[in-house]
């Protein structure tokens, strides 16, 4: 587990012993607010998904979460029927995930062969300031791992 850092508007890094997760969850209305994962690298698999929904439940109804400490911020447009976008840093957080819609491909796990597989598209921005390409493609590379043995993380 790591620890999670958010830089202020007057560029002040605060460093926090925890990441907190910020989901964008879509309103009526074209509004937009913010369901917080606090400690969320901290938390079971388990734990974790059952506080994203509750979190995003109170989202749902109007109930805004954003705080300074979130840290990584996800917005999931598979429901807009997007495959590819570039999300935005929203500050104070350091990073945003943009997760696409879930699509058949083709893929070539093993060599000299070429198979169809659902396959979803993650973009990943953030703040060169506090994060270097070589750590983003570190944390890019672990999430794609622990999406492609989903099953053995929800197993009890």
């Amino acid at each position: 587990a790591g620890g999670g850092g958010c830089l202020r508007g007057d560029d002040t890094l605060r460093t926090y012993d925890a990441a907190s997760l910020g989901i964008a969850v879509a309103l009526p209305g074209d509004e937009l607010v913010l369901a917080v994962v606090d400690r969320a690298d901290q938390l079971s698999w388990r734990a974790f998904a059952d506080q994203t929904r509750e979190k995003i439940d109170l989202a749902r109804g109007g109930k805004d979460q954003a705080h300074e400490a979130v840290t990584l911020s996800l917005t999931n447009m598979q429901a807009f029927g997007l495959r590819d976008a570039v999300p935005v840093v929203v500050p104070p957080g350091i990073a945003t995930l943009f997760l696409g819609e879930v699509y058949n491909g083709l893929c070539n796990d093993v060599v000299d062969e070429i198979k169809l597989r659902r396959l979803v598209n993650l973009s990943l921005t953030f703040d060169h300031r506090l994060i270097n390409g070589v750590g983003a493609a570190d944390f890019l590379n672990r999430v794609r791992a622990n999406v492609e043995t989903i099953s053995s993380l929800i197993t009890p």
